[in-house]
């Protein structure tokens, strides 16, 4: 639903009825987390598309939340959501928190050199408000003062073109000064079962005397065995509505490339070192894609895993910039 005041209106957090009850400052607690709205329609899928979101910025976690148009409880776990911060006051990003589109930690990456900082964030669902929450320990973003946010939810999980940020792609929220404690904590940690105590040792059985045998010979290989493969793969980068969709397509002679491991790597402009990333299995065209937020300069390669049989090979490199979101 359409939001019907000024997207620069500011509200602070005072009650349980915009953002959800994980948002709301103790009682009698000044009103910490700031949010804004968004416009409506214009993420892809309700279930991607904001129409709300909030910056806290804490002496003990800071972070963002985000109000979606739809809330699913599945397809919420197959979202990516990031916030950057802009905690300099210099108009980009100094560092991200990520929640993938997978299980997995919620990460802290430092935009300067792309390392990642922290594994320890967490992520809040509100279903009862339609929203998703992303915060880190305070500690991993530099412990700011204030700060500004830029938030992105990408669902390409769900369909294609299905993202939105807020306030846009090229712009980033009021400065948000620190207050005391989070209201948004992390979860309680489930307490780990008792173990068994161990079981009493084994008797140590008599040992027999080995026979002496030759040497085996090397098996050869069997007649019709198929050698392994060197494949060709190719990367590319393509953009939707300041998405940038990166893919590699690998071949074995005329042939797609099926069900090989592929990894990602990436690296941003003034590293010196390419960085792994996560593997993804090539679909039965033997493609595979991930999609980024097109706000900075990044730079990705593939590369095939080995296997019984294909050889590793490396593509070149593509290069993604920073792409406004068109107006449809």
């Amino acid at each position: 639903m359409a939001v019907d005041f000024p997207r620069w209106l500011a509200v602070p957090v005072a009650s349980a009825a915009f953002l959800g009850a994980a948002l709301v400052s103790a009682p009698g607690a000044a009103a910490d987390v700031v949010q804004w709205p968004d416009e409506a329609g214009d993420g892809g899928v309700a279930q991607a598309d904001v129409t709300a979101y909030s910056l806290g910025v804490f002496a003990d976690f800071t972070g963002g939340s985000v109000r979606l148009a739809a809330y699913d409880a599945t397809a919420v776990t197959r979202l990516v959501i990031s916030v950057s911060l802009d905690v300099d006051a210099d108009g980009s990003a100094d560092y991200v928190i990520w929640k993938y589109a997978r299980p997995g930690p919620v990460e802290v990456i430092r935009e300067s050199d792309a390392e990642t900082v922290c594994t320890n964030g967490f992520a809040a669902y509100d279903p009862a408000a339609s929203t998703v929450s992303v915060y880190a320990p305070s500690s991993c973003v530099g412990s700011p003062a204030s700060a500004r946010a830029q938030v992105y939810v990408g669902g390409y999980a769900l369909a294609t073109g299905a993202a939105d940020f807020a306030p846009d792609a090229d712009s980033f929220s009021p400065a948000v000064r620190v207050s005391p404690a989070s209201p948004l904590q992390p979860p309680a940690a489930t307490p780990a079962p008792t173990p068994a105590p161990p079981a009493p040792p084994a008797p140590t059985p008599t040992p027999t005397p080995t026979p002496t045998t030759s040497p085996v010979p090397p098996v050869a290989p069997e007649p019709g065995t198929a050698a392994r493969t060197a494949p060709r793969a190719r990367a590319s980068v393509s953009y939707s509505r300041g998405v940038a969709t990166v893919c590699v397509v690998a071949r074995s002679g005329s042939a797609p490339l099926r069900a090989e491991r592929v990894q990602l790597l990436t690296k941003p402009p003034r590293a010196a070192a390419w960085r792994a990333g996560p593997a993804y299995t090539l679909n039965r065209v033997g493609r595979a894609c991930v999609t980024q937020p097109a706000v900075r300069v990044w730079q990705y390669r593939w590369r095939v895993l080995g296997s019984p049989a294909v050889t590793p090979v490396t593509t070149g490199t593509v290069r993604v910039e920073p792409r406004p979101v068109r107006e449809r």
